[in-house]
């Protein structure tokens, strides 16, 4: 059984795991996300679609979001539950079907350690994102949680894990980001870094944005 086989044979029960109590951290964590309205949003990994209502309630109805994941069931589940006001995109995450400077924003919610080429996929993003744009890794438990709750899995994703931050930080660093903000709380975790460019630099795209990241 490979990633695919795994995410498509949970695709029906995922969204028993949608809790009160992970409903209440998915709101405080998209609260450090800075979106606004009119803004073209990304949702790696969106499995069934779990993010997409609170995204759409932050943005508001104007706005693109696109929803993508690499298991099928995946996606058909999310389009059966969300309807047709979101863009519904079967592909892998290191090969985005999206221009260049494309989104305003990208958040990877309870996916991360699931990419099996991190560096890749996040070089990837830095070229969908619009200069100024951010993306956010995010997951509502700790990181220590997170990599807990898989090692009890079985293969395939029995060892994906997040990386500790000083891996993050080389990984977002070396893919052309500005070294991310990471906030781990016993409730939360997540790193947020902004798309840097050769002309543009990050206190510009702060003061542009008129929101400071997490500490």
């Amino acid at each position: 059984m490979d990633r695919n086989d795994f995410f498509d044979l949970h695709a029906k029960t995922w969204n028993n795991q949608l809790t009160c109590e992970k409903t209440k951290r998915i709101k405080k964590i998209l609260k450090h996300a800075g979106l606004t309205p009119g803004q073209t949003i990304l949702d790696i990994g969106t499995g069934t679609g779990v993010l997409l209502p609170f995204l759409r309630k932050a943005v508001g109805t104007k706005s693109k979001i696109w929803a993508l994941d690499y298991a099928k069931e995946m996606i058909k589940r999310a389009r059966k539950i969300n309807g047709k006001s979101f863009k519904y995109v079967h592909a892998d995450a290191q090969k985005i079907p999206a221009k260049n400077n494309f989104f305003d924003h990208v958040i990877c919610f309870s996916v991360f350690p699931h990419f099996s080429n991190k560096l890749k996929t996040l070089k990837e993003i830095y070229r969908v994102l619009k200069p100024c744009g951010r993306v956010m890794v995010a997951h509502s438990e700790s990181r220590q949680g997170i990599n807990a709750f898989h090692n009890k899995l079985s293969a395939p994703v029995k060892h994906d894990a997040l990386p500790p931050a000083h891996i993050m930080k080389k990984l977002f660093k070396a893919s052309g980001f500005h070294v991310p903000n990471i906030h781990n709380t016993k409730t939360h975790y997540i790193a947020s870094a902004i798309k840097k460019t050769k002309k543009i630099q990050v206190q510009t795209c702060l003061s542009k944005e008129g929101k400071e990241q997490p500490d």
